[in-house]
């Protein structure tokens, strides 16, 4: 059976909608790819951070550079202040989407 001009039409638009709708998803995907690029490099610029605050909270206690004592405690410490950066930013989080 041949297809009326306005089946025709019909198709072509769900074509285009469908085209449109594949360049925002893939748009989406390309922002949080990149995004999530950025985080990571903050994520390691931090964690540099962190580790030469754990050295020098260690050091500063007496314990030596080396060993698994040293490397437990230096896992503590950087989990404590993970954990109480996770709260400080999950209650800020939650103040402004109140705020909103």
């Amino acid at each position: 059976m041949e297809e009326t001009k306005k089946e025709q039409k019909s198709r072509l638009s769900k074509l285009k909608e469908t085209a449109k709708e594949l360049q925002r998803e893939t748009r989406t995907r390309i922002i949080t790819a990149i995004t999530a690029g950025f985080a990571f490099v903050m994520a390691l610029t931090w964690n540099d951070a962190i580790k030469g605050l754990v050295q020098t909270l260690i050091q500063s206690i007496g314990i030596d550079g080396t060993g698994y004592i040293y490397q437990i405690i230096a896992a503590l410490i950087t989990s404590f202040i993970a954990i109480i950066a996770i709260i400080i930013l999950s209650k800020w989080s939650e103040k402004k989407h109140k705020e909103v």
